[in-house]
C-alpha cells in the first residue's frame, strides 16, 4: 500500500513540473516576440509631395523631393527624407537648408542610386502628420536676391492605412494544454407522435373562363377627298433698296494727358507683407511711366532680363488682376521689356502674375509666380503731355511682342513707331531720302 502511495505521489509531481516548464518556455516565446516587434518596425516608403505654402499647387522644390519614409518609435513617427540637386539652364542646384515646423533638421549628404547629389534629413513628431510645415533654402534663388532663399511650403504625405503597415499584428502561439474528453453518450431518438392535424388538401387547379371575344368594330366610311385649291402664282418682289449707313465718327482721344513724373514701383511677395519678390531686381524701378487720359490711367512698368553665371532669362507674361498684357521688348538694354496697362484708378497696389520660363523648365507648372505691384506716389510732380497709345489687354505674341517689327528692332504700336516721332514706315521712307539728299549736298560742297 505505501509503495503504491509513492508512486502516485512521484508520479504527480513529475506532471506538474512538465506543465510549469511548458508553460515558461511559451511565455519566453511570446515575451520574445512582443519584445521584437516593438524594437523592429518596418519603415514603410509612402507617397509624398512638397506643395505651396499658399497656393492649392505643388511648389518649385517637389522636383528635388526624392523619397519619403515612416517609422513608429517608442517616442512617436521618424520621418525621414531624400533630396537631390535640380539641373536648370545649364546649372544644378539643391536644397541647402532644412526647417520643420520652423526648428532647422540637419541635411547628411549620402550614397543614393540614381539621384543627383542626394541629400538626407530626418526628425521625428509625436504624431502621424499628413501636412507638416517646412521651409527649404535654395542657394540659386539668394543669388538671384539675397534674402530669397528661404522659401516656405508643405510636405504632404499620404497616410491612408499607414497605421496598419506601421504597426504589424503579432501572432501570439497559446501553449497547448492537454484535455481530457469525456464519452459522449449517444442521444435515445425520441417516439414521434402522429400529428393530430388532417392533411391539408391539395388545391384544386382552377381553370379560367374562356374570354369573351369582343365584336369586330365596323370601319366607318372614308370621307371624300377635298378638292386640291389651285396653287396661287407669287408676285414678284420688289427690289430692296440698298440701306445707307452713315459712319460713326471715331472719338477724337484727348490731345493732353496728365503725366506723374516720379512715380516709383516695387514688386513684393504676393502672400507676405513688406517682402519683395524674386522677379523685383529684375524692375526697373524709377523708369516708370504714370499718365491720366480722361477719366483713366495708364500704367507702364520695364523688366530686363537677369544673368546668373552662364544663365540668363527674363520675364515673358505678365498679368494685372487676372488680366493678360503683353509684354514687348524695346530695344533697350539687358533684353529691356515693357508692359503697358489700364486703370478707372490711381493705383497704390495691384495683383499681378509674371511667367518666367526658366521656372517653368524646373517644373512644369511653376513658371507663373503671383506678386503684387507697388506704386510709390510720394515724390510726384505733373507734367501735360501727349498720351502714348495703347495699354489694351492681350496675349504676347512670338517674341514677346504684341506687333510687327521692324528691321531694326523697334514695334509699330498702332501706327506709330516706339521711340521714335514717326507716325509710319512711310514716314520713315521719306525721313531717309531726306537724309541721303542732305549728305549728297554736302558732299558736292566739299568738293
Amino acid at each position: 500500500m505505501k509503495t503504491n502511495k509513492l508512486l502516485k505521489v512521484l508520479s504527480a509531481a513529475t506532471i506538474i513540473s512538465t506543465l510549469a516548464v511548458i508553460d515558461y518556455s511559451a511565455t519566453t516565446q511570446n515575451n520574445k516576440v512582443l519584445l521584437a516587434a516593438d524594437t523592429q518596425n518596418p519603415e514603410v516608403e509612402v507617397a509624398s509631395e512638397l506643395r505651396h505654402a499658399y497656393e492649392n499647387r505643388l511648389s518649385m522644390g517637389n522636383a528635388a523631393l526624392v523619397k519619403t519614409t515612416v517609422q513608429k518609435v517608442n517616442n512617436g513617427y521618424k520621418y525621414k527624407v531624400i533630396w537631390q540637386n535640380i539641373t536648370f539652364g545649364g546649372q544644378n542646384d539643391g536644397i541647402g537648408r532644412f526647417w520643420v515646423n520652423g526648428s532647422e533638421v540637419t541635411l547628411n549628404d549620402i550614397n543614393y542610386p540614381g539621384a543627383l547629389n542626394p541629400k538626407e534629413t530626418e526628425f521625428t513628431l509625436p504624431t502621424l502628420e499628413n501636412k507638416i510645415p517646412v521651409e527649404v533654402f535654395v542657394t540659386a534663388m539668394d543669388k538671384i536676391m539675397p534674402g530669397s532663399g528661404k522659401q516656405s511650403a508643405f510636405l504632404q504625405i499620404k497616410t491612408d492605412g499607414l497605421e496598419e503597415k506601421l504597426t504589424p499584428k503579432t501572432v501570439e502561439t497559446p501553449a497547448k494544454t492537454s484535455v481530457t474528453e469525456s464519452p459522449v453518450k449517444p442521444e435515445t431518438p425520441k417516439d414521434t407522435q402522429p400529428s393530430n392535424k388532417p392533411a391539408e388538401p391539395a388545391d384544386p387547379g382552377t381553370t379560367k373562363p374562356t374570354e369573351t371575344v369582343k365584336p369586330v368594330e365596323t370601319p366607318k366610311p372614308t370621307e371624300p377627298a377635298k378638292p386640291v385649291k389651285p396653287v396661287e402664282t407669287p408676285k414678284p418682289k420688289e427690289p430692296t433698296k440698298p440701306v445707307v449707313t452713315t459712319p460713326t465718327p471715331k472719338p477724337t482721344p484727348s490731345a493732353t494727358a496728365t503725366f506723374y513724373k516720379g512715380v516709383k514701383a516695387t514688386l513684393l511677395h504676393a502672400y507676405q507683407p513688406g517682402r519683395k519678390s524674386m522677379g523685383d531686381v529684375a524692375l526697373e524701378h524709377s523708369n516708370v511711366t504714370v499718365f491720366k487720359e480722361g477719366s483713366t490711367y495708364h500704367y507702364i512698368v520695364r523688366f530686363h532680363d537677369l544673368s546668373i553665371h552662364n544663365f540668363t532669362d527674363g520675364i515673358s507674361k505678365f498679368w494685372v488682376n487676372g488680366i493678360e498684357y503683353p509684354v514687348n521688348p524695346t530695344g533697350g538694354a539687358n533684353n529691356q521689356k515693357e508692359v503697358h496697362f489700364t486703370s478707372n484708378k490711381k493705383l497704390s497696389t495691384v495683383p499681378v502674375s509674371v511667367f518666367v520660363q526658366a521656372m517653368e523648365s524646373i517644373m512644369t507648372g511653376g513658371g507663373k509666380q503671383n506678386a503684387t505691384l507697388s506704386f510709390d506716389w510720394s515724390n510726384v510732380t505733373e507734367q501735360q503731355g501727349q498720351p502714348i497709345a495703347g495699354g489694351q489687354p492681350g496675349s504676347s505674341a512670338a517674341g514677346n511682342g504684341a506687333g510687327g517689327l521692324t528691321p531694326k528692332g523697334g514695334r509699330l504700336n498702332n501706327g506709330r513707331l516706339s521711340n521714335t516721332g514717326l507716325e509710319t514706315s512711310s514716314s520713315i521712307f521719306a525721313g531717309a531720302l531726306t537724309l541721303m539728299s542732305a549728305f549728297m549736298v554736302s558732299r558736292r560742297k566739299q568738293k
